[in-house]
């Protein structure tokens, strides 16, 4: 890891795209951003965006949406649509693709069948499709090779891990969400050493504000210390994600 200090947390500049003005942008989330503002560009009109929950890719779908007035349909319910009709739309955003994973045999198969036909019909029209998912496609259990040989031809495109401004934004905006104040030194401290993932950031964070709120006190560098080693421990768990804006707010926090 690269080294973080407290002067990158008082230096930490505010980049936003246009449209996108709740979003942070860094390194590691650049080119996803990039890619989705220039949808004009996709090879054959067609994009899957890929990041674990909490990086912010639904909120760059959302922003999609809105830039190119696109509908958006569940993956679930993409067989009370008529395809033809939707592939003929200005663009369709099917988001948490990745959710095919969990269905069951039978639902899976036609499930898939409709987007076979989704994907046939739109390759006579004009329309922009993009799809999100926090997993590769191998994950989801696809099972007709029509349909698997279709989506690997379209573009995708990853949030990473979060780099050192991320990361220190991402713990900004939990803190400050719960009005939560942490010194310049604490910051620095958490981002030296929590594990590198946003599952890792949002459990650790949720820790710290239930210690807080049972404690009444003030939480310190040792006791931040002793939960990320029993986070380490027992590994990262995955939690109910609502996809927050990646962008740190004027905190109150005291440094």
């Amino acid at each position: 890891m690269s080294e973080i200090n407290e002067q990158l947390i008082f230096n930490l500049n505010i980049r936003c795209s246009s449209g996108l003005e709740n979003f942070f942008v860094s390194e590691s989330n650049e080119l996803a951003v990039n890619t989705v503002k220039n949808w004009k560009d996709w090879p054959a009109n067609k994009l899957l965006l890929i990041g674990p929950p909490g990086s912010g890719k639904s909120h760059l779908a959302e922003f999609w949406v809105e830039q190119i007035g696109a509908d958006k349909i569940s993956i679930g319910d993409i067989g009370d649509h008529d395809v033809v009709r939707l592939g003929e739309k200005r663009g369709l955003l099917i988001d948490n693709i990745d959710e095919l994973g969990t269905y069951c045999s039978y639902k899976k198969e036609k499930v898939e069948e409709k987007l076979f036909y989704l994907l046939n019909s739109m390759a006579q029209t004009s329309c922009y499709f993009m799809m999100t998912s926090s997993t590769a496609m191998s994950t989801w259990g696809l099972k007709l090779p029509d349909v698997i040989s279709r989506l690997k031809t379209m573009a995708v495109v990853e949030l990473l891990p979060p780099d050192d401004k991320l990361l220190i934004a991402v713990l900004l905006k939990q803190f400050d969400d719960r009005q939560i104040k942490v010194t310049h030194e604490f910051v620095s401290f958490v981002a030296k050493r929590i594990n590198r993932s946003f599952d890792s950031i949002r459990e650790f964070v949720n820790l710290i504000d239930q210690l807080s709120l049972t404690r009444k006190r003030n939480i310190t560098i040792p006791i931040a210390s002793e939960l990320m080693k029993d986070l380490e421990k027992k590994g990262t768990i995955t939690l109910e994600s609502n996809t927050s804006d990646l962008f740190p707010k004027r905190s109150n926090f005291i440094g």
